[in-house]
C-alpha cells in the first residue's frame, strides 16, 4: 500500500514530534507548513521495505517566502524541522531530505533557503554558513519603571488580527504576509498578544512567546515606539516574579527602538539572524543587479559553479575592475552576518565602484520562522 500526501504528512509530524519534541505537538506551532490552504509543505523519505507499508524516516517542512527590505524585496525558501529516525541516521537520509528541499526552494527562484539551526556544526558541513542580522534586548524587571503605564493596554482577539496586520506591513523590513496567514499565526499556542488602542483605532501591537520556541520573547512588535513601550511593559509586569524579566527581538536596522534601549543601558547583544544556502543562482544574480549601481554589470559565470561576475566602468586605462563570486561569497555580499561589510569592501575595491544599497538586512519576525 503506498502512502498518500496527506499520510506522508502526517508520519513526517509524528516523526518531528517524536525526534525534536519527546512527543508534544509541533504541527500547531507552524501552520503555514502543516495546515492546508498555505504555501508550505513536507519534503519527507520513506523506508519501502518497512512492512506493512512505506514509513516515513526522515523528514523536513519547506514554505517559500517573500522577503520585503527597503533596498529590495525577493524570494527566499524556509527550511524547519528536520528530522531523522535515531535508527535510520548515518545513512544520509538527512541530507537527502535537505537537498531535496534545496531543490525544489531554487526551482521556485529562492534567492537562498534559510534555517534556524539547533546543530550550527552538522549544517555548516552540507554548506550552510550564518547570515543576516538581529537584536536582541533582555529587559530586566527593574526596567519597568522606565517604560510608559500600559493604560491602552489589553489581550488582542482574533477581531483585532485584521488590523495587527495592517500594523505588520507598516514595518520596512518583513516578510510579505497574507492578513490569512497572520491570523493563522497569531492563533497559535503560547502566544500572548497585547494590542493599544486610542480613539478606537489599534495603534500597536506586542506578541510575546510562541509554543516551544520563543517563550518569555516579544518577537513580533509594530506601531509608533510611544505605543510599542507601554505594552513591553504589561508583558514585564507580567513575567514570572523568579524570572529575569523579557526578551525583546528587534531588526537591525530598526535604530528608534534600538536607540531607546541603549539610551537606558538595557543589556542586548547583535547575532546573526539564521543560517542560509545559496539555491538559485539566477535570482542571486538578478538581486546583486537590482542592488547595484547602473555602471555594476552582473553575469553568471558558471551556473553549476555557483559563479556570478560583477564588473565596474572603465578606468582612465580604459581597463575595468572585476571579481568573481563564489556561493558563500555571493551571500556574504548580500546578507554578511551581523551586516559586516568586509567582503563588500572587498568588491567595491575590485570593481571600483561604491555599493551603497549592501547589505540588505532581511528580518524574520518571530512568527514567520518554522
Amino acid at each position: 500500500m503506498n502512502l498518500t500526501v496527506n499520510d506522508v504528512t502526517y508520519d513526517a509530524i509524528r516523526l518531528m514530534e517524536t525526534v525534536l519534541r519527546d512527543g508534544r505537538a509541533i504541527a500547531a506551532e507552524y501552520p503555514l507548513v502543516f495546515q492546508d490552504g498555505f504555501g508550505g509543505r513536507v519534503i519527507a523519505r520513506l523506508d519501502r521495505t518497512s512492512a506493512p507499508e512505506p514509513r516515513v524516516v526522515a523528514a523536513c517542512g519547506i514554505l517559500p517566502r517573500r522577503l520585503i527590505t527597503p533596498a529590495a524585496a525577493f524570494h527566499v525558501g524556509l527550511v524547519g524541522s528536520v528530522a531523522t529516525e535515531p535508527q535510520h541516521r548515518g545513512r544520509g537520509y538527512g541530507k537527502e531530505v535537505l537537498g531535496r528541499a534545496e531543490a525544489e526552494l531554487a526551482s521556485g527562484g529562492a534567492v537562498c533557503a534559510m534555517l534556524w539551526a539547533d546543530d550550527a556544526g552538522w549544517y555548516r558541513d552540507q554548506g550552510w554558513i550564518p547570515v543576516g542580522s538581529e537584536c536582541v534586548f533582555v529587559l530586566a524587571r527593574g526596567l519597568a519603571l522606565l517604560l510608559p503605564e500600559p493604560d491602552q493596554a489589553r489581550p488582542a482577539t482574533s477581531a483585532d488580527h485584521d488590523a495587527m496586520h495592517r500594523l505588520y506591513c507598516t514595518q520596512p523590513t518583513r516578510v510579505d504576509r497574507t492578513s490569512a496567514e497572520t491570523s493563522a499565526l497569531l492563533g497559535g499556542p503560547g502566544i500572548n498578544a497585547l494590542v493599544a488602542e486610542r480613539d478606537g483605532a489599534l495603534v500597536a501591537y506586542t506578541v510575546l512567546g510562541r509554543g516551544e520556541d520563543l517563550r518569555n520573547v516579544v518577537h513580533e512588535w509594530a506601531g509608533p515606539i510611544e505605543d510599542v513601550l507601554p505594552l513591553l511593559r504589561a508583558h514585564l509586569e507580567a513575567s514570572p516574579r523568579d524570572s529575569d524579566g523579557i526578551y525583546v527581538m528587534v531588526p537591525s536596522s530598526e535604530r528608534e527602538m534600538a536607540s531607546f534601549f541603549e539610551f537606558t543601558r538595557t543589556p542586548g547583544a547583535r547575532g546573526i539572524l539564521c543560517m542560509a544556502k545559496l539555491t538559485s543562482v539566477d535570482a542571486a544574480a538578478r538581486l546583486l543587479d537590482e542592488v547595484t549601481p547602473p555602471q555594476v554589470e552582473v553575469a553568471i559565470v558558471d551556473a553549476a559553479s555557483q559563479r556570478i561576475s560583477l564588473t565596474g566602468p572603465a578606468r582612465e586605462d580604459g581597463s575595468r575592475g572585476s571579481i568573481v563570486l563564489t556561493g558563500h561569497e555571493i551571500l556574504l555580499t548580500l546578507f554578511p552576518p551581523r551586516s559586516d561589510r568586509k567582503v563588500i569592501e572587498v568588491v567595491e575595491h575590485e570593481i571600483g565602484v561604491a555599493l551603497p544599497s549592501l547589505p540588505l538586512e532581511p528580518f524574520l519576525w518571530g512568527l514567520d520562522s518554522i
